[in-house]
């Protein structure tokens, strides 16, 4: 092993392994993978040994850093909830679908009647595309449905429903 080579090293009761040797420059990712990792395993002993075979004990996540990480996770999960209704709330549904859905265009406010300020419908136009935006960075399958936009038109959405996998639950609960 050479000087800029490290090895992550993990313990656990009865097993000692070598993972994996990486180069030093790549130290911080690894921590950051590997911090997780601890956190996920706790009965298991982490290390970095570099070619004197000095060890660096690497810590879990610390509870400020767990409940930053949960609070994401709660954030990301209250998105997913809010980001359909947020399109159909707020975009203006043009066309009744044969399904029942609807189709909705993203640059036209839910409610245009008299009463609405600009700021006001500008502010639904607003929620509707950051909902769509949304939904479009997450992965296939997080939700049982998928959006879908006009050929040439990505202004003008509808949903799809996706088709049932047997034996596979998909989205979050």
């Amino acid at each position: 092993m050479s000087a800029s080579q490290l090895t992550l090293r993990v313990s656990t009761p009865g097993l000692l392994c070598n993972v994996v040797m990486f180069d030093l420059a790549r130290k911080p990712d690894v921590l950051a993978a590997v911090k997780r990792l601890a956190e996920a395993i706790p009965d298991a002993d982490w290390c970095i040994v570099d070619h004197k075979g000095e060890r660096e004990w690497i810590k879990p996540l610390t509870t400020p850093e767990r409940e930053s990480m949960r609070t994401l996770n709660r954030a990301l999960t209250i998105a997913d909830h809010a980001a359909r209704s947020d399109i159909e709330c707020y975009a203006l549904g043009i066309d009744e679908l044969k399904d029942g859905g609807w189709l909705y265009d993203l640059t036209q406010p839910s409610s245009s009647g008299a009463g609405e300020t600009d700021e006001t419908m500008a502010l639904q136009v607003e929620i509707a595309r950051r909902a769509a935006a949304h939904i479009r960075s997450r992965p296939e399958g997080t939700f049982p449905w998928r959006l879908r936009h006009v050929e040439g038109a990505t202004h003008l959405v509808w949903f799809e429903k996706l088709p049932e996998k047997k034996g596979k639950a998909r989205g979050r609960k």
